[in-house]
C-alpha cells in the first residue's frame, strides 16, 4: 500500500503535469482555428481537379528549422559509423530503433531482437522474439552487440513489462554483459545526467558512474555523448556528461581475453 507521502506526491506531480499540458492545448486551439480557415479556403479550388478533399491535419510541422531528436539522431549515426567500421560477420541488436537496424543491414547482416517481434522483411535482416532480461544466446557468444536507448525503460511498465523499479536497468545490463564474447564490442546508449532519476513511466536517467558499475566484467573503450543543448561530443569528458540534466551517454564496452586464454576457449 503506498504511503501518504507517495499519494500526496502523486497528486502534486499530476497537477503540475496537467498545467503543462494545458499550455500546449491552448497553443493547439490556435493552430486548429488557423487550419480550419485554410481548409475552408482550398475546398472549392481543390474540388475542381481532385476527386475528393478530406481532412488530415498536421498542426506542428510548420517550423523555421527541421526538427530532430538529438539523442536518437546522433546516437544512430554514431552507432552506424562505429559498427560499419568494424565490419563484423554478424551484428546483433537488442531493441534499438528499427530505422537503424534496417539501414545497418545494408552493410552487415543484422539479427534484431525485441520483445515485440518485428515483421519487416529485408535482405540480411533477421528478426527474433526475445527479452533483454533473458536473451536467447549462450554466455560470451556475441562478438558485435548493440542496445541503444532501451534499458532505461526496462521495469517501468511502459511497454507492458512487469514493474521492476530499482533493478530493471541493472538486470538488462547484466544480461548484455553475460552474452558479450571476449574481444567483442557492445555499443550501448541511454540517458545520462547529474542524478539517478526515475521519470515514471517514461524512462530513467543514470549517472555515468552508475552505468559503469553495471558492467563490472567489461572495459570501457569509448564514451561519447549528447548534451542538453543538442551538441554531439565524441570522446566526451565524463565531467561534462555529468553536468547534464538529460544528456545521452554513448558507450562502447569490450570484454578482454585473460592473458594466456584464447577467445575460442572462452566461448
Amino acid at each position: 500500500m503506498p504511503s501518504t507521502h507517495a499519494w500526496l506526491k502523486t497528486i502534486k506531480d499530476y497537477i503540475r503535469l496537467k498545467r503543462r499540458q494545458f499550455r500546449f492545448k491552448s497553443l493547439g486551439i490556435r493552430k486548429t482555428v488557423h487550419y480550419l480557415k485554410q481548409y475552408a479556403s482550398v475546398i472549392d479550388i481543390a474540388e475542381t481537379a481532385y476527386d475528393k478533399v478530406v481532412m488530415h491535419p498536421r498542426l506542428n510541422e510548420s517550423t523555421p528549422k527541421t526538427p530532430f531528436d538529438p539523442h536518437y539522431f546522433y546516437q544512430d549515426t554514431w552507432a552506424f559509423r562505429r559498427i560499419h567500421a568494424q565490419s563484423p560477420v554478424q551484428h546483433i541488436d537488442i531493441g534499438s530503433r528499427i530505422i537503424l537496424v534496417g539501414i545497418l543491414s545494408c552493410v552487415v547482416p543484422v539479427e534484431f531482437v525485441d520483445i515485440r517481434p518485428l515483421t519487416a522483411d529485408l535482405p540480411h535482416l533477421s528478426n527474433t522474439a526475445g527479452d533483454v532480461l533473458n536473451l536467447p544466446y549462450d554466455d560470451q557468444s556475441i562478438d558485435s552487440l548493440s542496445c541503444l536507448h532501451v534499458t532505461e525503460h526496462v521495469g517501468l511498465g511502459r511497454y507492458g513489462d512487469d514493474l521492476d523499479i530499482l533493478d530493471g536497468t541493472r538486470r538488462a545490463c547484466s544480461e548484455l554483459q553475460r552474452v558479450l564474447a571476449p574481444n567483442g564490442l557492445l555499443y550501448f546508449g541511454l540517458p545520462c545526467g547529474q542524478e539517478n532519476t526515475i521519470e515514471f513511466n517514461a524512462h530513467r536517467v543514470h549517472t555515468v558512474d552508475m552505468i559503469l558499475s553495471y558492467f563490472p566484467e567489461l572495459e570501457l573503450v569509448e564514451l561519447s555523448g549528447v548534451t542538453d543543448d543538442a551538441q554531439f561530443i565524441e570522446n566526451i569528458p565524463q565531467d561534462i556528461l555529468d553536468q547534464q540534466y538529460y544528456g545521452c551517454g554513448l558507450f562502447i564496452f569490450t570484454r578482454k581475453t585473460p592473458v594466456g586464454v584464447s577467445s575460442a576457449s572462452q566461448t
